[in-house]
Order: structure tokens, then C-alpha cells, then sequence
């Protein structure tokens, strides 16, 4: 039976992959009418996909199957019974398959299109090839594929790859959640959707709240090593850095299997569909909820109530909930909550006090809990020197705090979105002088 008949036992997604189906068609035919597609899905993928950048001696034929082995979803090998089976029975094999297609010749697939093998040169790679998002991120993601490819370029028998595959996977993951550490869950489509280019904010960006910072990093890390971990609330003034800490982690961890999720409030109902798409992932992902908070009238917190204590649906072990907000209490209590007169009607609440507790005890699910306060005088003029000095500013020290001190009084008050905010406009202004003298 010809190989592009047979389906793939391990690698399932190549089954419908054009460019394969065509270049294993090629190999076995030699028929010049594949050549246009398998072209076709080489420039998508150039064009479209941001291929992580791999070294001049990885064809772009080469990078896009690479790309196709470790980004497609197959199974985990977390995954006990099914992932076993799939190695014994699949992986070496499909590693087999693969060879000849990796080293697979694109001049005469080029030639019977009129091409000149140039048009595939290292310098059209290259430049098809630079990724655009997170660069930490393709940095890592770089690395570990040119690892694997070296292997590829040494070894005669692929089946002996099976470990370094295995480690591969392990390490990375497959699907989106190797490919991207930020997703989004988009409520009304039902689905993950990867943030292509996340905020690249890390701790080193991040001045004061050490301690505060050091309890997260603690808990982060347990989770991410496998151990107990809990729930994490970050409550306190608003700009102090509550979002970007937790932002931070994923560059800090995310090499290590950490991904992040932001989830709206309204979709706190989606829980359950959305552990069911995580738990079988070798990954650890933080559920995000930002600025987080309940009006009058809004049900939304007993969703995270069961969230947070478990319902029919259990939390796997490898998801956790992180939220931020600007307050301790996550729910607005009312006057009429503690029976007390208001101006409006009253309601007939025949449980009153099981429902003021039920709205103040929120919080309390979250296993542990960490404040932020707005920061004193010599703190913001810390974080304003920290983030000038990275910004490389050129301006004198007593220049830049007087400075600071003048928009902290005439704008937000002190917190570090307030600096960062007074970093950005003195970069703009010191830029604009600058281009000014230039023109004179």
C-alpha cells in the first residue's frame, strides 16, 4: 500500500497534512503534480505560520516539519495507559516514516515547477523565519528544536530517537500550549485562543513588594514542581503591580511547563469545559482572573465559589486560580444586606446572615491571600529610577526625581503604574528634544 494511504500512528495529524501527503507522493511517484501544492503549504507556512527561527542548516522544508511534530496536539506522555501504548505501538515507527521526508531534496520538486532551488535560500528562510511575539519565549522554543534537529542530522535509525522525543515532549508539551505559554478563553466561541503577543513584562522589571512577590514566586514554584499549592487572591490599591506579577511568572516558568489563561468574570460558568480541555495536558496552567469583583445583582461569585471549593467537577492538580483586585471583600455588601434601613425597597432576605457570610467568606477560599498598599514617597522614586535606568534615560538623578515628584502630585498619586506611566511621557520628551536639535 503506498505510505501516503497508511495512516500515521503517533503523528495523527499528519494525516491531513497537504505538504507531507504531497512530498510522500513525490518520493514514491515522482509525480511533478504534487510539487505545486507542497510549494503552496511551504510559503503559507513561511508567510502566515511565524516559524521559530531556526539555524541556516535547517531547511525550511526541515523547519516545517519540525513545526508540523511538535505543535500538532497528540497524546501526552502524562497521559499513563494511552501514551504507552501510542510509544510502543506508533512513535517509533512514524520516526521511521519520517526520515526520508526529512531528508527530502526540494531542488527537483522546485526544478518541475521552473524554480531554481535558490528560492528556498538561507537568506528567504531567514527572513520568512523571524517570529514575531514572545522573544523568551521563541528563544527557548529555538533552542530545543535545533537540539532535536542536530539529532535528526546524526542518526541513522530514528527509531532510536524515541527517548529524545519523549524528553522533547515532556519538556515542551504538543499543540498550542507548546507553541504559546498566554492563552485567552474566549467565552462565546468556547475556546482556548493563544495571546500571539503577551505582555513581556519579567520580575526583573518589577521594584518593591518583595515580600509579597516572594510569597507568590513560593507557591508558583511548588506548583509548577508538583507539589501543594494553593489558589492565589492579590488584593489591594490599584497600579501597585498586582497583574503584571502574576504576567511576570510566565516568562519565569513557563520553560518549565507554567502557561497562563486569562478568563473573563462571565465566563466563570465555562469551568468545567474549560479543565476538561487542561486536565489531560502535561503543563501547569494558572486560570487568570483580573480585577477581580462582584456588583449588586451579579450571581457571577458563586460560580467561583464552587470553583474555588470543588463541585461535581474537580480542579485537576495541574490547574490553579489566580485573581487580583482592589478590594479584600470580592462581593459588594449592602446596606440592606445587614437588615439595616435604606432608601430604596428592602428585600425579603428569610436567610440574611447566610448570605452576608457567604459574600464576605469569599475570599477566605483562596488559599492564600496577599496584600498590596499604594507605596510610600522613597518607594515610587525607587521604581521610577528602576524603570528610567531600563528605559536607559539620560537624565540626572535629582532631575528625574524632582520630575516624578511633579507628575505624582498633578496625576494618578504614587503606585508603579503611575511610575511607569512618568517613564513612558519622559522617554517621549526626552526623545522629542533630542530629535529636535538633530534637525537643527
Amino acid at each position: 500500500m503506498p505510505s501516503i494511504l497508511v495512516p500515521w500512528m503517533f503523528f495523527q495529524g499528519l494525516s491531513d497534512d497537504p505538504a507531507v501527503a504531497a512530498a510522500e507522493d513525490w518520493i514514491e511517484t515522482k509525480n511533478p503534480e504534487v510539487a505545486a501544492p507542497w510549494f503552496r503549504a511551504l510559503l503559507h507556512f513561511a508567510a502566515e505560520e511565524d516559524p521559530i527561527p531556526l539555524p541556516a542548516t535547517v531547511s525550511l522544508w526541515q523547519s516545517y516539519l519540525l513545526h508540523r511534530l511538535f505543535f500538532s496536539t497528540f497524546p501526552s506522555p502524562d497521559e499513563g495507559k494511552e501514551w504507552r501504548r501510542a510509544l510502543q505501538g506508533g512513535l517509533a515507527a512514524d520516526l521511521r516514516r519520517l526520515r526520508p521526508l526529512y531528508h527530502l531534496d526540494p531542488a527537483p520538486l522546485l526544478e518541475s515547477l521552473g524554480l531554481r532551488p535558490e528560492v528556498l535560500s538561507p537568506d528567504f528562510t531567514s527572513a520568512a523565519s523571524t517570529a514575531r511575539g514572545d522573544t523568551l519565549l521563541n528563544q527557548w522554543l529555538s533552542d530545543r528544536l535545533t537540539e532535536v534537529a542536530r539529532s535528526l542530522e546524526t542518526t541513522e535509525d530514528w527509531a532510536d530517537l524515541a527517548d529524545l522525543f519523549t524528553r522533547a515532549f515532556r519538556s515542551m508539551g504538543s499543540g498550542p500550549a507548546a507553541r504559546h505559554w498566554v492563552f485567552k478563553w474566549e467565552g462565546p466561541s468556547r475556546r482556548l485562543v493563544p495571546v500571539i503577543e503577551p505582555d513581556p513584562i519579567t520580575l526583573a522589571d518589577l521594584v518593591g513588594y518583595e515580600r509579597q512577590r516572594k510569597q507568590v514566586l513560593q507557591n508558583t514554584e511548588q506548583f509548577v514542581l508538583g507539589l501543594p499549592a494553593n489558589n492565589v487572591l492579590l488584593y489591594g490599591d490599584r497600579g501597585t503591580g498586582k497583574s503584571s506579577l502574576v504576567k511576570a511568572l510566565v516568562h519565569e516558568f513557563g520553560a518549565r511547563g507554567l502557561r497562563l489563561v486569562e478568563v473573563a468574570r462571565r465566563d466563570l460558568g465555562d469551568f468545567p469545559l474549560i479543565i476538561r480541555l487542561l486536565r489531560r495536558r502535561p503543563q501547569k496552567f494558572i486560570l487568570f482572573f483580573d480585577d477581580l469583583s462582584f456588583g449588586e445583582g451579579e450571581t457571577f461569585y458563586k460560580d467561583l465559589k464552587t470553583l474555588l471549593e470543588g463541585g461535581v467537577e474537580r480542579r485537576p492538580n495541574n490547574v490553579l486560580l489566580y485573581a487580583t483586585s482592589n478590594r479584600r471583600h470580592l462581593v459588594n455588601e449592602r446596606f440592606s444586606d445587614r437588615g439595616w434601613p435604606t432608601r430604596g425597597d428592602e428585600e425579603d432576605d428569610l436567610h440574611l446572615e447566610d448570605t452576608v457570610q457567604e459574600k464576605l467568606s469569599l475570599a477566605d477560599r483562596f488559599g492564600l491571600t496577599v496584600s498590596f498598599l499604594s507605596p510610600d514617597q522613597e518607594l515610587f522614586l525607587e521604581m521610577v529610577g528602576h524603570m528610567a535606568k531600563r528605559a536607559g534615560l539620560e537624565i540626572e538623578e535629582d532631575s528625574l526625581r524632582r520630575l516624578a515628584l511633579q507628575w505624582e502630585r498633578r496625576h494618578n498619586g504614587r503606585s508603579g503604574r503611575s511610575a511607569r506611566q512618568f517613564v513612558d511621557h519622559l522617554a517621549g520628551e526626552l526623545a522629542l528634544e533630542k530629535k529636535k536639535v538633530d534637525l537643527r
